[in-house]
């Protein structure tokens, strides 16, 4: 057996079944849970408090089609940890990443047009998230925020929100 090389009688074992996974840009619902496994895990190999995640940070996220896949996004969430754990506050308090603590391309994604206000780009951000989260069903996501489907379908075209691909 040469280094480097994997054992041909292995893969074949291991081939009978291949097991094809699309690419994270295509199952942007399971960003969300991916974002609460890593930041998890990462609060726990840094020895830190389990860092919360903010609605805009989180919906930026979402948008993003993220071409490194899920490395990168595990590796941008462990820079916005360090990030926010810099960040001042008293050692027991919760840490907090927000959209200030995401590289530069991911975070003006998600930004209103004409610089919206801060309670505009928050309500985005919570329709974003709302329709990851039912896969883009606007039915659903109106029922888990609470309002009416004409409500979530007026934001959608106000926020000019599109599906990701």
């Amino acid at each position: 057996m040469h280094i480097g090389r994997f054992r041909e009688d292995l893969y074949f074992r291991l081939n009978v079944f291949p097991i094809q996974m699309p690419p994270l840009r295509n199952r942007t619902e399971d960003i969300p849970l991916l974002v609460e496994h890593f930041l998890k895990r990462l609060g726990g190999e840094m020895k830190i408090p389990r860092p919360n995640i903010s609605a805009d940070a989180l919906a930026a996220l979402t948008q993003y089609d993220f071409p490194g896949n899920i490395r990168e996004l595990q590796n941008v969430l462990e820079r916005a940890c360090l990030l926010c754990s810099g960040s001042g506050e008293p050692p027991g308090e919760g840490r907090h990443i927000a959209l200030e603590h995401l590289p530069a391309d991911l975070a003006p994604q998600i930004a209103c047009e004409g610089g919206g206000s801060a309670l505009e780009t928050s309500e985005k951000a919570l329709i974003i998230n709302a329709l990851a989260a039912n896969d883009w069903n606007q039915s659903r996501a109106a029922r888990s925020l609470g309002i009416t489907r004409d409500s979530i379908r007026y934001r959608i075209k106000k926020y000019q929100i599109i599906r990701p691909r």
